[in-house]
């Protein structure tokens, strides 16, 4: 998962988190108007709904930071997926330009004006496959 991702799921996840504040501030202040001119018997209902936003406030806490550690684990699994896979990829590479062919080995020695002797010893093989090689590019 890219940067940018993270960074718009982070952006998301405070855009929310604004929002909710911005909800609970505006309960609050409508309760703020309600209680300029209260009488103590009328401060039992307000008690009960500050307590009620208050619990509120923390289940919706609770939800956003379980939904932030899920994305989180979630992120970690992708980055280790992505590295184990760049990695395959990167192994692929160089046994892709590590592997050259048999004739590639011979023709490069050969040009670096190693004696054939040289050349079968080094690679392994028979003096006589590498001047059979060696003809076939004359």
């Amino acid at each position: 998962m890219s940067n940018s991702t993270v960074l718009i799921i982070t952006h998301i996840v405070l855009l929310v988190l604004v929002l909710v504040i911005a909800a609970l501030a505006a309960k609050v202040r409508r309760l703020e108007k309600k209680l300029i001119e209260v009488t103590p018997s009328d401060l039992y209902p307000f008690i009960e709904e500050l307590r009620e936003l208050v619990i509120e406030s923390e289940r919706i806490a609770t939800k956003l930071d379980n939904s932030i550690k899920e994305r989180e684990s979630v992120l970690e699994d992708l980055t280790v997926l992505a590295g184990s896979k760049l990695e395959d990829y990167g192994r692929a590479a160089e046994k892709t330009v590590k592997e050259k062919t048999l004739k590639e080995k011979i023709r490069e020695l050969a040009e670096d004006g190693m004696p054939d002797s040289d050349i079968a010893r080094k690679l392994g093989i028979s003096t006589t496959e590498v001047k059979i090689v060696r003809s076939m590019d004359a």
